[in-house]
């Protein structure tokens, strides 16, 4: 680790990734990420895949919060909704579909 870093610091262990995503994503936020050579950033986005968002996005309205964006189908392949945490911080919370039939055309590489 670099000399600049305070040894306080902790290098995560390989099993803090053997978890589930929707444990593992919301505890990488805030993180530092340090390469060997110094540079570093902080983790302020991550992408938790869960199976499929409409049941947690009528639990999240069911539960108070206001969807920035409601839960919708993306031609890229993604459904999907985003909310606000207690801090502002927008939360996506999205599951992989098929692709609309142009778009998987157009990056098939046919």
């Amino acid at each position: 680790m670099p000399d600049w870093l305070p040894a306080s610091l902790q290098i995560l262990p390989r099993s803090f990734y053997r978890r589930p995503p929707v444990e593992v994503a919301p505890e990488l936020l805030n993180k530092l990420l340090v390469r060997d050579d110094g540079r570093a950033g902080r983790i302020v986005e991550v992408e938790a895949y869960a199976g499929s968002v409409d049941p947690a996005g009528r639990l999240v309205v069911d539960g108070g919060l206001t969807p920035v964006l409601d839960i919708r189908s993306e031609d890229f392949g993604q459904r999907h909704f985003i909310v606000p945490d207690p801090a502002g911080v927008l939360v996506d919370i999205m599951t992989e579909i098929p692709p609309a039939p142009a778009f998987a055309e157009a990056f098939s590489g046919q």
